[in-house]
């Protein structure tokens, strides 16, 4: 493959993901990138998951583990939780003759969570006043309105940003819970890390309170050795001595996940919590609860159920939400279709 793209003009070095993707925008390089990607669905989510099929049931049966180390459940034998978002995907996902899948999902959790956690101004305000967080911090950043981030009115159709400045942003708000760094983002948004620490700067100039806490939260967890949800659930670390010669590996490990696991566990938790909910309001009805996405679950009602049944599990999302974050309320909203619905 590198000599084949070498004579083709395209200098790479080896053919792994990430010296390709320095050269994504060639045309060559593009179709090889999407070649891999389509032929690593159909090995993962084609003849594997039809294989599984039970010949009794005509279902799949993954097998959930309770707890990783966030909290969250992992899935396996087959990993439902890791089908991809897109419709052609999830469509191939359907409900028995007469029932309908009910698909729903809490509306930026983990950010709300963070929200509450540092008390910043203006998440807050943004999430109490309905509005889209990730438009609202691209205005902030970008330097327009929040209604001409919403229409493009500030971007024509020849402009290289178009749809850029609200995903930029989103990848910001998500990925600087997860210790995001500026060759991460600069690979994100196809610019220079000079550029994309500019963008971090500029994140946590305007957003002082998430950094702080941010902050804190990571010292909390080296210098306490755990990190704890809204729940009071705890996850543990080990340090070892300064001079272990991984030691520095170590506590940057341990400072990532002090930022994370207090938003990532207490979304765990609020999810389950939200489960217990479902499970037990909708015993009345001819329905069931089939999967859960992280903050999405998959409830199967019989249809002539389903509109009341979506009611009871966006309410019981919202309540399960509530018992552990006060603060903010839950936006959970329910799709009703005959199949699985990107969340």
């Amino acid at each position: 493959v590198v000599k084949c793209l070498n004579d083709l003009g395209v200098p790479v070095e080896g053919s792994d993901v990430k010296e390709l993707g320095k050269f994504k925008n060639n045309h060559v390089v593009k179709l090889l990138l999407n070649y891999r990607k389509y032929a690593k669905f159909i090995t993962t989510y084609g003849e594997a998951l039809i294989n599984r099929i039970h010949p009794e049931t005509g279902r799949l049966h993954t097998r959930f583990k309770q707890m990783v180390d966030t909290g969250r459940m992992s899935s396996s034998n087959p990993n439902l939780q890791n089908i991809p978002k897109e419709q052609k995907y999830r469509a191939c996902f359907i409900a028995r003759a007469g029932y309908k899948l009910i698909t729903c999902d809490m509306s930026q959790a983990e950010l709300r969570i963070l929200a509450a956690y540092s008390g910043d101004p203006v998440f807050l305000e943004a999430f109490e006043k309905g509005l889209d967080l990730h438009t609202r911090t691209a205005s902030d950043l970008f330097g327009f309105t929040y209604d001409e981030i919403m229409t493009d009115k500030k971007l024509s159709d020849d402009d290289p940003n178009k749809k850029n400045y609200r995903g930029n942003v989103k990848a910001l708000n998500f990925g600087l819970i997860y210790g995001l760094t500026k060759v991460g983002l600069s690979l994100r948004m196809e610019t220079s890390e000079r550029d994309a620490q500019k963008l971090i700067d500029l994140y946590f100039g305007k957003y002082t309170s998430i950094g702080g806490w941010l902050n804190e939260a990571s010292k909390f967890a080296v210098m306490n050795r755990y990190s704890t949800t809204m729940s009071g659930r705890r996850r543990y670390y080990r340090l070892p001595d300064p001079d272990h010669r991984d030691f520095n590996k170590i506590k940057g490990s341990i400072e990532r996940q002090g930022k994370n696991h207090p938003i990532q566990g207490t979304n765990a938790d609020t999810i389950k919590q939200s489960m217990i909910y479902i499970v037990d309001r909708i015993k009345e009805y001819d329905a069931r609860l089939l999967l859960t996405v992280h903050d999405e679950v998959i409830v199967e009602a019989r249809e002539d159920q389903a509109e009341e049944v979506s009611g009871v599990v966006s309410q019981a999302m919202v309540d399960g939400f509530a018992k552990f974050v006060p603060e903010l309320a839950m936006v959970a909203d329910a799709d009703i279709k005959n199949y699985w619905v990107k969340g």
